[in-house]
């Protein structure tokens, strides 16, 4: 009885690239095509099936490797390219723009130097003999709870 090889790559049904969202990237002169996985990422097409990667939770993805069907020549190919495309350019042109804040303007260094006067908010109405007698306080007890230990 002759023995056969297991199968080299997912022995999920193979997936129809027409069925797919296509994508075609051109770098350095090489046309690299991925699609679109069901799992949401897009993967290239290597070999006729998918290159191994990870869903968007980073776990392995079960259509790794998984066969594709390349019912699609290279004139579809771009045809289908051309239309998710547009479809693509049609969801992002509805979504508004977001844009990070600036952050707030720096103090000049001429002003740090500047002696500030006190807020009452910081210092909650204390005059700055309060507040000094405050801190001498604070810092005893800490002392002595310190010692405790």
């Amino acid at each position: 009885m002759p023995q056969t090889a297991p199968p080299r790559g997912n022995t999920l049904r193979p997936l129809r690239a027409s069925n797919l969202v296509v994508d075609l990237v051109e770098l350095a002169g090489v046309a690299r095509k991925f699609v679109q996985c069901p799992c949401g990422r897009f993967a290239q097409v290597k070999r006729s099936e998918l290159v191994a990667h990870n869903t968007p939770d980073e776990k392995r993805c079960p259509n790794s490797r998984r066969s594709i069907v390349n019912d699609l020549d290279e004139a579809d190919w771009a045809c289908a390219y051309d239309r998710t495309a547009r479809q693509i350019e049609r969801s992002r042109s509805s979504r508004p723009q977001f844009s990070k804040p600036k952050p707030p303007a720096a103090t000049p260094v001429a002003h740090l130097a500047r002696p500030r006067p006190a807020h009452l908010a910081r210092t909650a109405g204390h005059s700055p003999e309060a507040l000094a007698e405050l801190d001498r306080t604070a810092k005893a007890a800490a002392r002595a709870k310190a010692r405790a230990r």
